[in-house]
């Protein structure tokens, strides 16, 4: 199935690149981890309304099984797009940087499912203080 280009939306997302090592004002290393993450970038896919929690009762298939912890579900058409499950991402707020020109991201992919045209990614609202 392909994505219909009239439900698209815009959104940014910066892929991690691993860890950094802290360092103090002497440039002596603390022993603290900071996540590295790319420089930003446009994306337009389509993006699911928020899931609804489900009634006790209901029998429904869950795409990405039931341990997953989403709020939404993004679907691009390019089963072999970038995106992982380290992946922070701008969706529901423009993009912003906080003091140390980090970005303030608003959702995390928790999981990936690949198919043959396209790929889902399972979403979850994150607070991130900066």
């Amino acid at each position: 199935m392909r994505c219909l280009k009239k439900n698209k939306r815009e959104f940014w997302y910066a892929l991690y690149l691993g860890n950094e090592d802290g360092k103090d004002e002497n440039g002596l290393y603390t022993g603290e981890h900071t996540a590295k993450y790319s420089t930003p970038k446009k994306y337009k896919a389509n993006i699911s309304a928020a899931k609804s929690a489900s009634m006790n009762g209901d029998v429904i298939v869950e795409t990405f099984g039931t341990d997953i912890q989403y709020d939404k579900i993004i679907v691009i058409d390019e089963p072999n797009f970038e995106i992982d499950e380290h992946t922070v991402l701008c969706i529901d707020k423009p993009l912003t940087y906080d003091a140390n020109g980090s970005m303030e991201y608003d959702y995390i992919v928790t999981k990936a499912a690949r198919s043959l045209n396209s790929v889902s990614y399972a979403i979850r609202r994150v607070t991130v203080d900066g």
